[in-house]
């Protein structure tokens, strides 16, 4: 028996990575690309998970229950007569040694990696507990005859609908306005056809920046938490950037974008997210939608899309807006820079011009 604090991702990762069957109890459950690349290891996983499908991305789990090996379940409150609340981990190996951890920490990022939780594990290698580690099993034997399958379309709409995982949409400009510090836009597109990542915002619940080459190189070379980064790494990071191939004018404002991002932005900021424009453009402007920070920047490497990513609350729009109404609101004849900050009062003056249109 033993008590984890900060070392409750090291048991998660080396246990899993050692069983040949490994259970996870967890109501709320966020999977990046470091988790999946944990999970998709193991030869039978089996997942427990509550109905809170307005909050958890339902999608990384479908694609885990699309391998044959993989199990996974859902506790519905209307189903069953207590919410499911325990955050439980339990393994086998195959030289039949019993491992389990029961604790505070949900299958999230922030659970395992960030938030201060504590958890307590057994090893069936001590025999004094043996007699938890099958009390574990037997409840968890019974969770399994109560859970059922997920309606997948059905969770994916819910999810969807509820772009604000912590309030209704009327209370979202509400939401942790009392710490609201800073005002942004910021442009979520990317390449010569200006792809925009604005599905991928909404399905990880994040706001998220480029520049995947130099953060790369950060990540590789120097291992420290973004919140970290300073002027003098990025910089140095930005020369060696395609080998020096990038014109000093763009490594400029790549270093400043990701300074920003990495150590400017601050829980409980506003954001504008919306589609580039230049200053010549005659036709609207895309709004995506608003999104307030609700989390630091974690580095996500294993990312098929971006790596940096903060956790947002979003409220989805998706119309477009008459080009001057950004110019008058915001002050910007263009929008071509990847992230302006504004004021406040700027930032309210578009939101109520904005409310006219959807």
């Amino acid at each position: 028996m033993r008590l984890h604090g900060n070392t409750i991702y090291d048991w998660v990762d080396t246990v899993a990575r050692q069983s040949i069957q490994f259970i996870i109890v967890s109501p709320f459950f966020s999977i990046d690309g470091q988790l999946k690349s944990l999970l998709t290891g193991i030869p039978n996983l089996q997942v427990i998970v509550g109905d809170e499908f307005s909050t958890n991305n339902p999608r990384p789990l479908r694609e885990l229950s699309e391998t044959a090996s993989n199990d996974i379940k859902c506790i519905y409150k209307n189903q069953f007569d207590k919410r499911l609340h325990a955050k439980v981990f339990y393994s086998v190996e195959g030289t039949g040694r019993r491992r389990a951890l029961v604790g505070s920490a949900n299958f999230t990022v922030s659970g395992l990696t960030k938030n201060e939780e504590r958890a307590v594990s057994f090893d069936s290698d001590s025999e004094i507990d043996l007699p938890i580690l099958d009390q574990i099993k037997s409840w968890i034997d019974r969770l399994q005859l109560a859970a059922t399958d997920i309606d997948w379309s059905q969770a994916i709409r819910q999810f969807e609908h509820s772009p604000n995982p912590t309030h209704q949409n009327e209370d979202f400009h509400s939401y942790l306005k009392d710490i609201a510090q800073n005002y942004w836009v910021l442009k979520t597109t990317e390449g010569k056809d200006g792809r925009s990542r604005w599905k991928e915002f909404v399905e990880e619940r994040v706001v998220s920046i480029g520049w995947t080459d130099l953060v790369r190189i950060i990540g590789a070379d120097q291992r420290i938490e973004p919140s970290k980064y300073t002027l003098p790494l990025l910089r140095a990071a930005a020369v060696q950037w395609e080998r020096g191939q990038v014109r000093e004018r763009r490594q400029n404002h790549a270093v400043k974008m990701l300074d920003w991002f990495c150590r400017s932005f601050s829980r409980g900021d506003r954001i504008i997210v919306c589609r580039g424009f230049a200053a010549n453009q005659k036709s609207g402007v895309l709004l995506y939608g608003l999104a307030i920070v609700d989390g630091d920047t974690i580095e996500d490497l294993q990312s098929d899309w971006w790596l940096l990513k903060r956790k947002a609350v979003l409220l989805k729009k998706e119309i477009e807006i008459p080009r001057r109404i950004y110019a008058e609101t915001l002050g910007k004849g263009s929008l071509l820079q990847t992230i302006h900050r504004i004021s406040e009062e700027k930032y309210e003056a578009f939101v109520r011009e904005t409310q006219k249109y959807g």
